[in-house]
Order: structure tokens, then sequence, then C-alpha cells
């Protein structure tokens, strides 16, 4: 049903992945607490960017030439670096972990109403990131980074 985790114990200043979800517990646990405890969350949103691009362009791409989506094909927006695509490469230099990115974006009266846009309240959003923070501190993540890769956030 699952494949085994391969990662089993934690490694000095090694792990799988900069991605917290990629870690086991006992991993993520350790390595706060060892080697790092600076907790990049990346914010994005889920909001229409014309007939060329995919919704979720402020999260998951990073632009350049080995990008599937080109700053040429996308100018609509569109930065070089999105959300997750600049926390890691953050976290490669620095030895932070990058959080699992929300992906609904706080802007309600930005594109409220927009086909293909799904956003949340101001306060829903607070609410939001508050929940991640205080259960990343839980984990032993004492410093946070808010990456957010949308103007309106």
């Amino acid at each position: 049903m699952y494949e085994k985790m391969k990662q089993t114990s934690f490694k000095l200043n090694k792990r799988d992945s900069v991605h917290f979800e990629d870690n086991t517990a006992p991993v993520n646990i350790a390595y706060a607490k060892e080697v790092c405890d600076v907790a990049i969350l990346p914010l994005g949103a889920i909001e229409q960017h014309g007939a060329h691009c995919p919704n979720g362009m402020d999260i998951r791409f990073v632009g350049g030439k080995d990008s599937p989506y080109l700053w040429m094909e996308c100018p609509n927006g569109m930065d070089s670096f999105n959300a997750i695509g600049l926390a890691e490469k953050v976290a490669e230099r620095t030895g932070a972990t990058v959080l699992p990115c929300p992906m609904y974006g706080g802007h309600p009266y930005m594109h409220m109403g927009m086909p293909a846009t799904i956003t949340l309240n101001y306060e829903t959003n607070m609410a939001l990131i508050h929940d991640i923070v205080a259960s990343a501190s839980n984990v032993g993540y004492n410093k946070f980074i808010l990456l957010v890769a949308h103007g309106a956030d």
C-alpha cells in the first residue's frame, strides 16, 4: 500500500529532502534541534493567469531556461521565482527546512469571482498561517521565514 520510507534515522546534517513532508518525524525533530531551527513557509496563490499559464504559477514553478514555464510564455505577473522554488533554493544554501505551502491566497477582493481562482478571506488566511507556525514550533523550529510569492498576500 505505502512505499517503505528509505530514511529511518537522523544523520547529522543529512536528510532526504529540504521539504518537511519528505522526512520522517524523528528526522525533522532531530534536525530542528541539532542542525537548523529555521523553517521557511512558502506562500502563493491559486488564481487565474490567463489562458496560457497554469493556475498555480505563484506556487510551483521556478522560471528560467530549464523551467517548463518560461517568463516569455507567461508574462502576466510572473516572477522569475515562485514561493516553493525560491524556498528550495534558500533551504539548499542555508540548511533551513521548507514547510508545505498552503495553496490558497488571501486576496479575496483582488480576484474574488474570477474563474479558476480559489481564495481565503483575510482572517482565515492569517489563522491558517498562525496554526502552521504554531505546529512547526512544536517540532522544534524557532525561526520562521514567510516567503510570499504573491503581491496581495
